[in-house]
């Protein structure tokens, strides 16, 4: 029994860890999907390459030369010089290392002892860590969350008298102010508040003298934490921007980070860290421990308003989670096996969290998610139309910016001075007027000539779907995009090339069909349109069922082969289809074959 206990202690807390950390590090290998990546990809070519600083905009035409206070400028070049070494894959692996660290430094804020504070260390961080999963992306933000983590750090063994002094605090901040500025405010706000909980502990008498010296050096370090929050390429700007940001109000009131946290994002470890957190109070207010608590109820405020800081929340609430819970009293046998039920429900919700997180996202693994992006719609305008005015969707900025640095666009996720330009944008997708007033003033207004459309966008309004027969030209579209292009005299070569004069994208039940059998030029028309969109998108489901209705009027059953099997692909539970290939390959004198297509789809309509 002894020997058991041994090895228990021995080993049981390096496995938890190990376990622990494989956790956090695999659950963060997953592809990059988010828009405003791009952006930081591309600032950061362009600032290092042309050896700048970018401080007015250059990428957008509606806002060519406005000021950018470019506060994550050192991250983006960071960022690029990643790309160049390692690629896409290696910047994965490097934001969930990173990422990890932060789980790392945050376990030892924690300084858990025996094994029991470890075993409930690592199930509060694990519960903090899978609520947060989907704001860890690969963006600016955790490096934020790395130096909150890296104050608290400090700050904590500061007050409890295991560091001299807290100026260890200069050095992150110097590099916070410099890679995501915007948020660098936060070390001084940090500071401030240790300060206020000293002052505090000062007032009841107990060693009044340490607490005395702790207040000077505080104060010392408060201020010259302002001093280097300066140090930057902005100046004392940097620290209005966050300001500037809130202020506003329309863009925060229409993005969904910036909308309040929904009943959906109230997932159980929201729930539960939150209930912990509120009956924490009492006991951290007894031991004049308020620091950690007031800025996990400064986060918790910020979560309710805007679901963005979900994350910040989790990470800062864990510390006064942790000290509740480890100061209360498992000694009896019964307190023995409620803490033992605790841990496992923890790490079991924390573990389902995790799965379902995998599930919903489905795209575990290195490098980006290349679905959700205009990958073939940006080629094509790179191939034909470069340096185009490009009207463009707000999320899809970034990514043009840095698939066509030859090109400018409409708008992206950048918050720039003023609204004008995202109230523009709004309304031009959402004008419910016929004659589309507001689209049709903005590219008036702008001059432009090329609009990509993405066929999702929750702000486009039906009226628009006919767009562009009059004046434009569809010249490009697949299943995620479609490009128009204006009908001015120097684009008449392009739209002799490439325009879809017949074949329409938003014609689910093919009425283009209509003349197409006793016009044989229509129908030969029609046929090379189809299998020019087939190139552009090989899985266009729309497109295969054009070119298998043509093929099956003209009775070409070894091409109508070909098409149907290629949708029972991308559709293998449409009996339609099942039924039309078994039909086909009757035809052929395929019979075997034909009869088990024919029974699937017996199948299905049953």
């Amino acid at each position: 029994m002894l020997k058991k206990r041994l090895i228990r202690k021995k080993y049981l807390p390096g496995l938890l860890t190990l376990f622990a950390l494989l956790f956090v590090f695999l659950g963060l290998l997953y592809k990059i999907r988010i828009f405003d990546f791009w952006l930081h990809l591309a600032a950061g070519r362009y600032n290092l390459t042309h050896g700048v600083i970018l401080k007015q905009d250059i990428f957008t035409f509606s806002q060519y030369g406005f000021n950018w206070r470019d506060h994550e400028w050192l991250y983006q070049i960071y960022t690029y010089i990643i790309y160049l070494l390692w690629g896409y894959q290696g910047l994965t692996i490097i934001k969930a290392l990173f990422v990890t660290t932060i789980y790392i430094l945050l376990y030892k804020t924690l300084s858990p002892g025996n094994t029991r504070e470890k075993a409930l260390a690592w199930s509060v961080i694990l519960l903090a860590f899978t609520g947060s999963i989907t704001r860890l992306n690969t963006r600016p933000h955790i490096v934020s969350l790395f130096f909150t983590v890296t104050f608290l750090f400090i700050l904590i063994k500061y007050t409890e008298g295991e560091l001299k002094h807290p100026f260890y605090l200069l050095v992150p901040q110097a590099l916070w102010v410099n890679i995501h500025g915007g948020t660098a405010f936060l070390g001084p706000f940090y500071t401030a508040v240790f300060l206020a909980q000293t002052l505090l502990r000062r007032q009841t008498g107990e060693d009044r003298k340490l607490y005395s010296r702790q207040v000077k050096q505080l104060l010392i370090c408060l201020l010259f934490l302002l001093g280097l929050s300066l140090m930057n390429p902005f100046g004392y700007r940097i620290l209005t921007y966050p300001f500037d940001k809130m202020g506003q109000s329309f863009q925060i009131s229409i993005l969904g980070e910036w909308q309040p946290v929904s009943p959906e994002q109230l997932d159980p470890s929201l729930i539960i860290i939150s209930f912990l957190l509120l009956v924490a109070i009492f006991p951290a207010w007894k031991k004049k421990k308020t620091g950690t608590l007031m800025i996990a109820f400064l986060f918790a405020w910020l979560t309710i308003k805007h679901s963005r800081f979900r994350a910040d929340f989790l990470l800062t609430s864990s510390y006064p989670v942790y000290c509740f819970l480890k100061g209360l009293k498992w000694r009896s046998a019964s307190a023995q096996s409620a803490f033992r039920l605790t841990m496992a429900f923890l790490l079991i919700m924390a573990f389902s969290f995790f799965l379902i997180d995998l599930r919903l996202n489905a795209v575990s693994d290195l490098g980006v998610y290349w679905p959700v992006y205009p990958v073939k719609a940006s080629n094509f305008i790179k191939r034909n139309l470069p340096g185009e005015k490009i009207i463009n969707p707000y999320e899809l900025g970034g990514f043009l910016m840095w698939r066509l640095p030859g090109n400018q666009y409409f708008i992206d996720g950048r918050q720039l001075p003023g609204e004008t330009v995202f109230k523009e944008y709004y309304a031009m997708y959402n004008d419910s007027s016929p004659e589309k007033t507001s689209f049709m003033n903005v590219l008036r207004k702008y001059n432009a000539d090329l609009v990509l459309y993405a066929n999702d966008n929750r702000y486009l309004d039906k009226k628009y779907q006919n767009f562009g027969k009059k004046d434009w030209g569809l010249i490009y579209f697949d299943r995620g995009y479609r490009i128009y292009l204006s009908r001015r005299p120097k684009h008449q070569a392009l739209l002799s090339s490439f325009e879809y004069r017949i074949v329409d994208p938003l014609d689910s039940k093919l009425n283009f069909y209509a003349p197409s059998l006793p016009d044989s030029n229509y129908a030969q028309a029609m046929l090379k349109e189809l299998k020019r969109a087939r190139e552009d998108d090989p899985k266009n489901f729309l497109v295969l069922y054009g070119l298998a209705k043509y093929y099956l009027r003209r009775k070409n059953m070894v091409k109508s082969e070909i098409i149907l099997k290629e949708m029972v692909k991308l559709r293998p539970d449409a009996p339609s289809i099942l039924t039309n290939l078994g039909k086909v390959l009757k035809a052929l004198g395929k019979d075997y074959e034909a009869e088990s297509y024919l029974r699937k789809a017996k199948a299905l309509k049953s």
